[in-house]
């Protein structure tokens, strides 16, 4: 993770942590607790290797700094924002795309998920925008 002049946590910035979208069919299967964990852990990689943790979300900065696992598989983003900005990002929806891997042939035994991107809506809603793959 890089942190420049620019990044909210240099400049007093408050940590919080905000809930993560799951697509309802991640929340249909039967997923391992372990698989969910090496998902997170692979995708706070690419995290790791932005240029830069600050991003710009809808007029606001914020550093994007991990995905953790918490209780009931349960997806949250840690984060730091600007103190008068706290509410704001509570109320901001966040999610992932990815893929399921499963395993053999079947189409309920999950093998792996790679989370590709973490993304959020644009203030209306219409355009989404991502953290890892900008294009």
């Amino acid at each position: 993770m890089k942190f420049d002049s620019k990044s909210v946590l240099l400049n007093d910035g408050v940590s919080i942590k905000v809930s993560i979208h799951v697509p309802e069919i991640l929340k249909s299967l039967s997923i391992s607790k372990e698989i969910w964990q090496i998902a997170v852990i692979n995708f706070n990689k690419k995290l790791n290797e932005r240029s830069v943790v600050t991003e710009n979300v809808n007029g606001l900065s914020a550093d994007i700094l991990q995905l953790e696992l918490s209780e009931g598989n349960s997806l949250i983003m840690a984060m730091s924002v600007n103190r008068g900005d706290v509410q704001i990002f509570g109320d901001k929806w966040f999610g992932i795309t990815g893929q399921i891997i499963f395993k053999g042939n079947s189409w309920n035994e999950v093998e792996a998920i790679d989370i590709s991107d973490l993304i959020y809506k644009n203030a209306g809603g219409d355009t989404t925008h991502r953290v890892i793959n900008k294009t």
